[in-house]
């Protein structure tokens, strides 16, 4: 994103979202006479002016950067309830369930769409992982 460019409210809407700099990837363009419109994977259902943000072109590639690991001190009790509640998000989008999957709840596993939402082998792993610490 560059937040330059476009009318200030979108650009305050924009940094609701993203940060400057922030490189995300395209879900959808929408082009119209005066203006077009882009769609994000990071932000999915919510459109943004395009002048807002620049391509990268494929000489250009984001630089790999890792991801930081938190340390996280829960009790037996509290492992068990994350556990079930990753193992029910999995049961429930799979099962057609997602309904139950609102907007509240995405922006919670995304960050705001900080972050890609995890897919099953992603929250399989993890749950080993929370199992093994």
């Amino acid at each position: 994103m560059t937040a330059a460019g476009g009318y200030e409210g979108e650009r305050e809407e924009a940094l609701k979202f993203f940060t400057k700099d922030q490189i995300v990837k395209v879900k959808k363009i929408e082009i119209g006479g005066f203006s077009s419109r882009i769609e994000f994977e990071e932000r999915p259902g919510k459109w943004f002016n395009s002048v807002l943000f620049e391509p990268i072109g494929d000489d250009v590639l984001p630089e790999e950067v890792e991801p930081e690991l938190l340390t996280l001190r829960v009790t037996e009790q509290q492992r068990d309830m994350m556990l079930a509640a990753l193992r029910l998000w999995i049961d429930v989008v799979n099962d057609g369930g997602g309904d139950y999957i609102n907007a509240d709840l995405l922006e919670i596993a995304t960050h705001v769409g900080q972050n890609a939402l995890m897919d099953d082998n992603e929250i399989d792993a993890l749950c080993q992982e929370i199992n093994i610490g």
